[in-house]
């Protein structure tokens, strides 16, 4: 890691001293915390921040959570007296000019930039009355500074390579634009089409070959199960544009905001032009995204949600998941801490949650791509 420690040094991303005053509140200004700066402000001209124990702890969660990347452990606040959503706010302001250092780096337009920045601050506010929720997430967020991270309308993009277990690829005619999906070889398929369980006994194995002349695989429905015809595609005639080890724009869906039709599609929208324009060097040709929030059953079970109509805009594909998908965001507790008795049941859809895990009946998590160009299936 020598290089990296180099990097640090020249560039100034260690914390060894607290910044400026007037550095801070505009930083905190940038990163939407502007109803934050009262507080953080007063502590820092008390003398708080100072603090050996406090200062501490600021420079250990700044290195792990935003330079290296690693989860913060309760041992990171040893001896700090700081407020944890205090602490929380002002490493989300020191985070904001390593944002946008990184961004002006990638040649990302300003004002994607400043949105990034904005981001960040309304994610603690949502976010407030879960701080362990949020505290466990800050290594993800520092993505925006370590890796290719924008926010662009409701949905933040994640540049990312695809691992080579995905379980789907993708294809585009060249002569008429229609999408085709395949299972990738090997995969352990049960009687409706999504991904078993370890243990569980396939229905049948997905066959996925390519050679010289044509591409052969199990058909992936675009409602996001994997069916037992097999389709035969003259590879001169198709594109790939999503597969193992293929760069896509990793689509990630914040907290706070409903997932209103027109949002997503704007949203979608500006992403495109940012990745052509700034990032056309990397030969992305789709999004992606994998979430609990592509459950397949929800077509069927929340029909009119906003979650199934975004569904049905995008092409679906199974991915192997637990059995209690979706728990964790929708009750902001580990699945193995709810209690059924007690769990809230406002909406619709933690009531069916709740049935199913009551029956026994796994939750899904699911995957989709969209390719770039637009709406394909």
């Amino acid at each position: 890691m020598p290089a990296l420690r180099k990097m640090r040094m020249q560039h100034g991303l260690t914390l060894e001293r607290l910044p400026e005053r007037a550095q801070l509140n505009e930083w905190l200004a940038a990163a939407g915390l502007d109803d934050s700066l009262p507080v953080v402000i007063s502590a820092y001209d008390s003398g708080a921040l100072a603090a050996p124990a406090n200062f501490a702890a600021l420079r250990t969660c700044h290195q792990k959570a935003w330079l290296d990347g690693t989860r913060l452990a309760p041992e990171d606040l040893a001896g700090c007296t700081l407020d944890r959503m205090l602490l929380v706010k002002i490493l989300l302001a020191l985070l904001a000019p390593l944002l946008r250092a990184r961004h002006q780096a990638l040649g990302l337009p300003e004002a994607v930039t400043a949105e990034s920045c904005r981001g960040l601050g309304h994610s603690s506010r949502v976010m407030s009355e879960f701080p362990d929720a949020l505290w466990r997430s800050l290594h993800w967020t520092g993505k925006y500074h370590r890796e290719i991270m924008f926010k662009t309308g409701l949905f933040v993009y994640l540049v990312e390579k695809m691992s080579e277990k995905l379980p789907v690829w993708a294809f585009r005619s060249r002569a008429t634009g229609a999408i085709a999906a395949l299972a990738g070889d090997g995969v352990r398929a049960d009687e409706s089409g999504l991904i078993c369980a370890d243990e569980a006994p396939p229905a049948f194995v997905t066959r996925f070959e390519r050679t010289a002349d044509t591409i052969a695989g199990h058909r992936v429905d675009p409602n996001g199960r994997i069916t037992r015809e097999c389709l035969t595609l003259p590879d001169a005639d198709w594109e790939t544009i999503l597969g193992p080890g293929m760069v896509s724009a990793g689509i990630h869906i914040p907290p706070g905001r409903p997932m209103c039709p027109a949002d997503c599609a704007a949203s979608l929208r500006a992403a495109a032009d940012v990745i052509r324009d700034c990032l056309g060097h990397l030969g992305i040709k789709c999004f992606t995204c994998f979430s609990w929030i592509l459950n397949p059953d929800w077509l069927e079970l929340l029909p009119d949600s906003n979650m199934a109509q975004f569904m049905r805009e995008v092409y679906l594909f199974p991915i192997k998941s637990p059995p209690t998908a979706g728990i964790d965001f929708v009750f902001r507790q580990p699945a193995g801490d709810l209690d059924l008795q007690t769990a809230p049941r406002k909406s619709r859809l933690q009531r069916i949650m709740l049935e199913h895990l009551e029956q026994k009946k796994p939750l899904h998590a699911g995957g989709m791509f969209l390719p770039l160009a637009g709406k394909g299936r």
